[in-house]
């Protein structure tokens, strides 16, 4: 749920139950896949920390760390945690940001059904793929069109490294990105990206509301839900695609950044369904490379992909977007 807090706790990838139809063998070399590249546990909060401070994926970080010899980094910890702005505390949180609370919970969230949460297992065909994938969009109530593509985007579920965390405002990307669709033989394809669909930044200015009127702009979250995509033509460099209410209206609901903490507590939460914040001008849209690039749209990393995946910039699309690692207080 987002605004909740958690006890910072071991790192530990989340590994998708298995399809029953996938070899047991097949499986267990799924489930051995290293969680994180990099460091070993002791050294992954130092990444984790340095991140923080820098904008920089942790998992990328944590491969750099990894590649560095013992003695170096036993050396360099404290002048690493120095420079980042971090203590020698459990959290090793730089001043002023909220604790990291990319923690994996226990067990994956379930949707009405049982229907969890969770990436499909990577050795899946995209037939099992569609199966997994199309059982959450049912769950959400999601309405997928005969002929055209659908996207589920899973928010707070990183594809690279299986974490679920609490969702903020930040300049990595960190959610799943799912395109689902039939090819012109009928068969399923499905498409997996990194992106995201939470701002990149906490502030803003020229652009967006002050909803509470302490002189700044307030950046917004789309809440999650179903929605429609529409070609909207070129945008921040490459194709864009404009998201409405499943009827074709432009203010999606969403929770706005108050107190720019980048984090969406349930103060917030009720503050914007109080005051019936609504989101507008919502696009799929190029990011900066690797990074974040919004103050409310979604972005994906593999662009071009995605673009080939929905079969161009003409195309229209269904979208649900579901937060892995719990219900949103709306």
């Amino acid at each position: 749920m987002s605004g909740v807090k958690l006890p910072l706790g071991p790192v530990r990838a989340h590994v998708p139950p298995e399809i029953p139809s996938i070899p047991a063998a097949a499986s267990a070399q799924s489930a051995s896949e290293p969680p994180l590249p990099g460091p070993p546990t002791p050294l992954r909060p130092v990444a984790e920390a340095v991140a923080l401070a820098t904008g920089r994926h942790p998992a990328a970080l944590g491969a750099l760390v990894g590649r560095l010899p013992q003695a170096v980094l036993a050396a360099a910890m404290g002048a690493t945690l120095a420079l980042s702005g971090c203590t020698t505390g459990p959290t090793m949180t730089p001043p002023g940001v909220p604790a990291f609370s990319g923690i994996v919970l226990s067990s994956a969230r379930e949707l009405p059904g049982g229907v969890p949460v969770t990436l499909a297992p990577r050795n899946a065909t995209d037939a099992q793929k569609m199966a997994h994938y199309k059982a959450i969009i049912d769950a959400v109530g999601g309405r997928w069109r005969q002929g055209q593509p659908y996207v589920l985007a899973l928010r707070g579920l990183d594809l690279e490294t299986g974490r679920i965390s609490e969702t903020r405002a930040q300049s990595w990307m960190h959610d799943t990105i799912v395109v689902l669709k039939f090819d012109s033989a009928g068969q399923p394809a499905v498409t997996e990206l990194v992106g995201s669909t939470y701002p990149g930044q906490r502030t803003v200015e020229g652009k967006g509301r002050d909803v509470n009127g302490d002189g700044q702009r307030d950046v917004g979250m789309v809440a999650e839900g179903n929605f429609r995509a529409a070609p909207n033509g070129p945008f921040a460099g490459g194709p864009s695609y404009h998201l409405t209410t499943p009827s074709g209206g432009g203010g999606l609901a969403g929770v706005r950044d108050v107190d720019h903490d980048g984090l969406h507590s349930p103060e917030e939460w009720a503050g914007s369904k109080r005051r019936g914040d609504a989101l507008h001008e919502i696009l799929f849209h190029p990011g900066f490379g690797e990074n974040v690039n919004s103050v409310g749209c979604f972005n994906v990393r593999e662009y071009d992909q995605f673009v080939q995946a929905l079969g161009g910039p003409g195309a229209s699309f269904g979208v649900s977007v579901v937060n892995a690692y719990g219900d949103e207080p709306r």
